[in-house]
């Protein structure tokens, strides 16, 4: 789904001026850390989001070090942020399948007649 950007515009400003406006109120830093903690305590980024977000870039990260071996990078990032693999493989598989675009279903081009 595209935003259009008149409305992604809107949201940015109207975000940016309720996080200051927060900041001031509860006297905390205006940074890009607590800009973040924000939009998370206020379920604009929800935790399954932020999950899947750490395992692919910690997968991406890893896999050069575990010479390209995915069942090993799994593992040891299974490790790393105690989750269970399966959890890992999930979450990998999810951004495999967002990334693929539908192509259209072609037609058969009709044979020319004779």
């Amino acid at each position: 789904m595209e935003i259009k950007k008149q409305i992604l515009d809107i949201f940015q400003d109207t975000i940016l001026s309720q996080f200051k406006s927060y900041c001031m109120k509860h006297q905390v830093e205006f940074s890009t850390q607590q800009l973040m903690v924000y939009l998370i305590d206020r379920d604009f980024i929800n935790p399954s989001s932020i999950r899947r977000y750490v395992i692919n870039a910690e997968f991406e990260n890893l896999l050069p070090k575990y010479a390209y071996h995915k069942t090993q990078t799994v593992q040891n990032l299974s490790d790393k942020l105690n989750i269970t693999d399966r959890t890992i493989w999930s979450a990998l598989k999810y951004n495999d399948d967002k990334g693929k675009k539908k192509m259209p279903e072609m037609k058969p081009a009709a044979s020319p007649s004779r």
